[in-house]
């Protein structure tokens, strides 16, 4: 399970220059920032769909962030 998950980061971080990173960095950013919209909109209806757009939202801009600086 851990050689999976090294050829994964091999395979989308390591191998994959650095435009393209920013880009892949920048698509996240905006699906967080979506996201973010999204679940507030939906907070406002008591909607327990908020709550999975809120997790998207911190897993979306975490991962933007590390795919940064990695």
């Amino acid at each position: 399970m851990k050689s999976f998950f090294n050829a994964v980061i091999n395979t989308l971080i390591r191998n994959v220059s650095y435009p393209v990173r920013l880009a892949i960095a920048f698509a996240l950013m905006f699906l967080a920032i979506l996201s973010l919209i999204w679940s507030i909109r939906r907070k406002n209806d008591a909607h327990p769909i908020a709550w999975g757009w809120m997790i998207l939202f911190v897993i979306s801009a975490s991962l933007s962030v590390i795919y940064i600086v990695l």
